[in-house]
């Protein structure tokens, strides 16, 4: 039965495979995830062969496509039962594998070798360096702890780890220090995924999470300066709050935003040299800071030229 994997383009060559929320639960409670808007509300009832679908569909889906990588994604893809089957099938169709976790469950060794023998990249959020602020997002007392076990025997097995974060009210002050943990970390490049509303009609408690832009790009500012820090690439913040001086500097990327439906609230967006890259902003964005319409026609040529090197 079809449609336990969502698919969506990763690249030129890269493939995301999204797998349905019920095959591979997570136990956090995170402020900026709306799980209980998708996979709770329809379950996938349990069945003998369920695993045995779901590799079916990816084989299907690997067919159709031929990616050269893909990303595993779900609401934690190492709950996912038939894991260490999905790897073995797609790396022995020569495919690359990442996959994006809290990493609770990494704080098993033994699966972490596992990943590390198949050669599986493995993307871990960093939330906060305050255990309080941690928990606060995540919804877990004692995320900061369990995120450092995980992290730890990852590296101990040898797991190629990968480190980013996502930016809400709570810690967008802290960019800049969490790039240079993930530094000493090892990092040499981080990911800073700005959230984003990605439902038209978001709760009100959902809706405080969004952070102000204008602090974002000042703990890129700081971030990008500090001697030794990760490069930085940044998805999910409109190319026109970014000043050109700072998205030209040579550790920063902002990226053009996978999302598949992009809001773009202002009449100053509609003649925007870049609208179509961008990553807009959720009507809500206004209401939650009060910031008045951007103005980017000043600064569409300069824009535009910066396209093929930003996105």
């Amino acid at each position: 039965m079809p449609g336990l994997v969502r698919t969506h383009p990763l690249g030129s060559r890269g493939l995301l495979l999204d797998l349905h929320g019920s095959l591979a639960p997570c136990t956090l409670s995170c402020v900026f995830c709306p799980v209980s808007l998708r996979s709770h509300r329809h379950p996938v009832p349990s069945r003998p062969r369920l695993v045995q679908e779901v590799l079916d569909e990816v084989a299907a889906l690997l067919d159709a496509h031929a990616p050269g990588e893909v990303e595993l994604v779900s609401d934690d893809v190492l709950a996912f039962p038939g894991l260490l089957d999905l790897v073995t099938l797609l790396r022995g169709r020569g495919v690359a594998v990442r996959v994006t976790t809290p990493g609770f469950r990494l704080a098993d060794g033994r699966l972490a070798r596992h990943l590390a023998g198949a050669g599986v990249r493995v993307h871990l959020t960093l939330w906060s360096r305050d255990p309080a602020t941690a928990a606060a997002i995540t919804g877990v007392p004692d995320a900061l702890e369990r995120l450092a076990a995980g992290l730890a025997a990852a590296q101990a097995a040898g797991v190629e780890v990968e480190l980013g974060t996502v930016l809400t009210a709570r810690n967008a002050h802290e960019l800049a220090d969490l790039a240079a943990w993930a530094g000493e970390l090892g990092a040499t490049t981080f990911t800073v995924r700005v959230f984003h509303p990605d439902i038209a009609a978001p709760t009100p408690a959902y809706v405080d999470q969004y952070p102000d832009y204008a602090e974002v790009v000042r703990g890129l500012a700081r971030a990008v300066a500090a001697e030794g820090a990760p490069h930085l690439q940044v998805v999910n913040l409109p190319w026109c709050r970014v000043p050109l001086s700072l998205a030209s500097a040579p550790g920063l990327r902002v990226l053009s935003a996978p999302n598949e439906e992009r809001f773009h609230p202002w009449a100053a967006c509609e003649a925007c040299a870049v609208r179509a890259h961008c990553s807009g902003t959720h009507p809500v964005y206004a209401a939650r800071h009060g910031e008045a319409p951007p103005d980017p026609a000043a600064a569409a040529a300069a824009w535009e030229a910066q396209c093929d090197r930003l996105r």
